[in-house]
């Protein structure tokens, strides 16, 4: 008597039966079984995701680029404060030795001050 159970033609995930004409096939069951198997597999991986997302392993694609959008003008801030700080300043200043160390050392605090904030925060 001959199997009688509907078939799905060519899973490649399925252990393989080959018919008359030579055609893989299984049956609707190991089809159902590989499909569980699957959404486990996937239940798993979100679950991980969503463990790692909790213990801070992950971060948020949109909480980072606006982090980094809010740093970035704050720190372009500072610099053209900078600036306005230090113009009456290099104003009076003639050699360019001296204008490049006062800004150096404007600068270097600029970023010192906004790097120790920054590590503050996170």
């Amino acid at each position: 008597m001959a199997d009688q159970s509907p078939r799905i033609r060519k899973n490649p995930l399925a252990k393989a039966n080959t018919n008359s004409q030579g055609t893989s096939t299984t049956t609707a069951m190991e089809s159902l079984l590989i499909a569980k198997a699957a959404k486990e597999t996937a239940l798993a991986e979100q679950a991980e995701l969503d463990l790692a997302l909790v213990k801070k392993h992950l971060l948020i694609r949109e909480d980072v680029e606006k982090t980094l959008f809010e740093e970035s003008r704050n720190l372009r801030d500072r610099l053209h404060s900078m600036c306005t700080k230090l113009a009456p300043k290099i104003s009076k200043v003639t050699k360019p030795e001296e204008v490049k160390k006062l800004l150096k050392e404007n600068i270097n605090n600029v970023l010192r001050d906004y790097t120790e904030e920054l590590n503050q925060k996170l």
